[in-house]
């Protein structure tokens, strides 16, 4: 486990372990209803394994310069980033955050009320794979298992069902467990697969019948691949995910080395794991009815939070003062989120500076190992190392534990962005930055020497004649003896100057 996930769990697990540590030394007294009792007596399961971490709902954040890839694991996320300032013409100006939600920890082993429904394959390959029918057992075994407040509902899917549907739902949700054993009946097995239409059927009975506190579980059986279906069966495990119903797959495939299950079991078992369900594999119809015992004990209770019963925000992000939120940024990342934008603004305009967002109840209930995630991009108006993003002590999570209780917490970590007035060439813009002009001539002041030229050839003058009865040296440089022309032209005048000077004082005096 790594150190950072660790440390989270570790955080989460402390205030469970004080409630059992208290209730080795103080035992409630017994409900008169045979209700849960509050305190650690609600959390049975506990001490079982020394390793138990109970549910509980981990929030991550992440910080990224706009146009980078991020890393599938959210604990390698970055929590700081480079950009430009806003307004800036040459570089990336917007970094994008990343905010997670996740449920963790291991089930409460209780029992929990369901509401279950059993949608199995009836088309022709039923015929030779279950010829006695088999699936009928099963299902009559697993209604067997359950218990009020459990409700119980069932149906079929074939390309040739007697009512001419691709699906149907042959028991509503019920408690009367004997009525719904004697509505299953026996199958035609004929026609084609529409596993979408069977998973549809299911959806339609249960998502609109929710109860709250209750395990929301489908078992789908089948022999063979999706085809003849006018409901896409994908859409129809993303209905599951959203809405928090288990997938249990059962893929009746005597044969180990059939087409069909080289084809399709890849998707049963994709689809039992994106739910939080589990796939089986049987050769023989007969072990059908120990699958579906199996899958009555395995139901515990996964809930890892909810949004808080008082009306609370389950989230809320502020940002400080010198960050701006991004309009028309927001984006949902995982299947859980039917929505990105906060619910309070729900509007988000441009200079929104320091601006606190909520989300009242951006899930119905988060189950272990499923998350909501978003991403949006943010703007800063100051320049410096280390700016801080988001102001921790309102950037949080609050929730509802698995059993009703309140109290669930977790905190965002603390993001930052180093902002620079411009970054050339990096990220998604990619802009070359032109060259800066050259500095503007001095105005007044002393003049500023000329540097000499580098490698200037020297040019020298051979057999001058004799001037002023000096014989000139033979092979001085002409640039020095024009040097010396031009400063004997200065001292020429300098004297000039001395003359007329003392002319003038000699004629004033003689005045």
């Amino acid at each position: 486990m790594k150190a950072v996930e660790y440390s989270r769990v570790l955080r989460k697990w402390l205030p469970y372990a004080a409630l059992l540590i208290a209730g080795m030394f103080f035992v409630p007294a017994a409900s008169g209803s045979g209700g849960p009792e509050a305190g650690p007596v609600l959390v049975t399961g506990f001490g079982d394994d020394p390793n138990y971490v109970p549910p509980f709902i981990d929030a991550m954040d992440g910080i990224q310069i706009k146009g980078q890839a991020w890393n599938a694991d959210p604990t390698l996320w970055p929590h700081s980033a480079t950009i430009t300032v806003k307004g800036a013409q040459y570089g990336v100006s917007e970094a994008r955050v990343k905010m997670r939600i996740e449920g963790k920890g291991d089930p409460i082993k209780q029992k929990v009320p369901q509401q279950t429904c059993l949608m199995t394959d009836d088309s022709g390959s039923m015929a030779w794979n279950d010829p006695n029918n088999m699936r009928v057992q099963g299902m009559n075994t697993y209604i067997d298992q359950l218990s009020a407040p459990d409700e119980i509902s069932h149906g079929a899917f074939s390309a040739n069902l007697p009512s001419g549907q691709l699906s149907e739902i042959r028991q509503v949700l019920t408690t009367g467990y004997q009525a719904a054993k004697g509505t299953i009946g026996n199958y035609v097995s004929s026609g084609g697969t529409p596993i979408g239409n069977g998973l549809w059927s299911c959806n339609e009975e249960i998502i609109p019948k929710k109860k709250t506190g209750f395990v929301w579980v489908i078992i789908m059986l089948t022999d063979g691949c999706y085809n003849s279906e006018t409901q896409d069966h994908t859409a129809q495990v993303n209905r599951m995910v959203a809405e928090g119903i288990k997938l249990f797959d059962i893929g009746l495939y005597p044969d180990p080395n059939s087409a069909d299950k080289a084809q399709c079991e890849p998707d049963l078992i994709s689809w039992s794991q994106q739910t939080g369900g589990k796939y089986y594999w049987v050769r023989n119809p007969a072990d059908l009815a120990q699958v579906y015992i199996d899958i009555a004990n395995s139901l515990t209770n996964d809930v890892a939070g909810k949004p808080p019963k008082t009306g609370s925000p389950m989230l809320r992000f502020k940002m400080l003062n010198d960050i701006e939120v991004v309009p028309n940024s927001f984006i949902c990342d995982s299947t859980s989120c039917v929505g990105p934008l906060p619910s309070n603004p729900a509007i988000i305009i441009a200079n929104n500076r320091g601006i606190l967002m909520e989300w009242n109840a951006p899930v119905k209930e988060l189950r272990i190992k499923q998350y909501w995630q978003i991403e949006f991009g943010v703007r800063s108006y100051k320049i410096g190392k280390q700016i801080k993003v988001n102001d921790i002590a309102q950037s949080f999570v609050e929730y509802d534990r698995y059993d009703g209780s309140p109290g669930g917490s977790d905190v965002f970590e603390q993001l930052y962005v180093d902002v620079t007035p411009d970054v050339p060439g990096i990220g998604g813009a990619g802009i070359a930055e032109p060259p800066s002009p050259p500095p503007p001539p001095p105005h007044g002041g002393i003049p500023q020497l000329i540097p000499q030229p580098q490698q200037v050839p020297i040019t020298y003058i051979q057999n001058l004649p004799v001037l002023h009865g000096v014989t000139q040296v033979q092979g001085i440089p002409l640039q020095y003896l024009l040097g010396s022309a031009m400063g004997m032209a200065v001292a020429d005048r300098v004297k000039m100057k001395s003359r007329i000077k003392q002319g003038v004082k000699i004629a004033m005096a003689s005045m």
